[in-house]
């Protein structure tokens, strides 16, 4: 704010004028959009899946990111459909599960006694 207001304030002018322009073209398409819900799980899923598999490697080209992305749906189906089913008698609903909390980060330095 200090150094380049107008930088800052023009993001800010840039973020209302985006909620004002969604909120003009979602309301109309509410309908629209509900009707997804109506498609077939049979035929919704493989069509995402198809897209998230074309996008992310177009975005890198790498076949390690396909297949991070595959382990990572792979362990959120395990906490959907699995994880959920059974653990909920040893682990708290408000706890979070271990690998959401293992994020890759520098420790804390401990204090100098």
């Amino acid at each position: 704010f200090t150094e380049r207001p107008e930088v800052v304030w023009g993001l800010i002018a840039s973020l209302l004028i985006a909620h004002i322009v969604l909120l003009v073209l979602n309301v109309p398409m509410v309908k629209v959009f509900s009707r997804v819900l109506q498609v077939p799980a049979a035929i919704l899923l493989p069509g995402v899946t198809m897209i998230s598999f074309v996008g992310i490697y177009s975005l890198s080209g790498s076949y390690f990111d396909l297949l991070l992305m595959i382990g990572f749906g792979v362990m959120g189906y395990l906490d959907i459909f699995v994880l959920n089913a059974h653990l909920h008698r040893f682990v708290d609903r408000g706890c979070p599960r271990l690998y959401r909390a293992a994020i890759p980060a520098p420790l804390p330095d401990s204090p100098d006694d």
